[in-house]
């Protein structure tokens, strides 16, 4: 049996329970960890995870800024012949065989009808042999008349490929016609070739969404027609 002063109750008070003198636990030890090793190779990759859930779709994107109106067409060539037999200069309409990529501009064989309001520019370009030698121009008209800033010209040889093209800008309003003409010396016939287009574009830009589906459509409705046709500004 245990006598009394076997105990060292130093240790009790401390440790909560008595311990013989002499006697010696592990738990008595404080073991202090010693300086980290080396760190060791990277393991393998691990095989990928499961996909996650998808999320929710977000809100719609904001309003973006973009072209809203162009037209484009041209001339296959494909037998256009065009003469002057009427006087000094004449000038006659270019008809358009194909029409190209074209939005709120609508095309019809010769006439592009604008349908929005702002500044547009106009390229245009004619492409072809004409019979004799002399000077070929190409103009602008709008509502049926001529634009004379729009007057490009160049010396054309006869029987020979010859272009000329031009560039112009202006105001354009809902219900204006545009048309180019081509300017032949008396008695000169011109054949049309495939290099023979007009494009309209407006330069201004309206609102437009980028929506879900990721079809860009313009978020201001179209501009309603007028009766009476406003005048294009020169």
């Amino acid at each position: 049996m245990a006598h009394y002063d076997d105990y060292d109750f130093e240790y009790y008070e401390h440790n909560d329970r008595p311990r013989k003198h002499g006697q010696c636990n592990l738990e008595d030890f404080q073991l202090i960890p010693g300086p980290p090793g080396r760190r060791g190779p990277e393991g393998p990759r691990g095989p990928r995870g499961p996909r996650g859930h998808r999320g929710r779709d977000g809100r719609p994107a904001p309003f973006m800024f973009g072209l809203c109106a162009y037209g484009y067409a041209y001339n296959s060539g494909a037998g256009a012949s065009l003469n002057n037999s009427t006087g000094l200069y004449d000038e006659q309409p270019i008809p358009f065989d194909i029409l190209g990529v074209n939005k709120n501009i609508g095309i019809v064989a010769d006439v592009f009808y604008i349908q929005r309001s702002g500044d547009y520019e106009i390229n245009y370009q004619l492409d072809g042999i004409v019979t004799q030698t002399g000077i070929v121009g190409l103009v602008i008209y709008v509502n049926g008349f001529r634009v004379p800033q729009s007057v490009v010209s160049k010396h054309f040889v006869a029987g020979q490929k010859n272009i000329v093209s031009g560039n112009y800008s202006l105001k354009l309003f809902p219900n204006n016609t545009v048309s180019i003409s081509v300017i032949l010396e008396n008695g000169a016939i011109f054949n049309v070739e495939s290099g023979t287009y007009l494009s309209v574009k407006k330069l201004d830009s309206c609102p437009v969404r980028m929506h879900r589906a990721g079809v860009r459509e313009a978020d201001a409705a179209a501009e309603p027609a007028s009766d009476t046709p406003q005048a294009a500004e020169e």
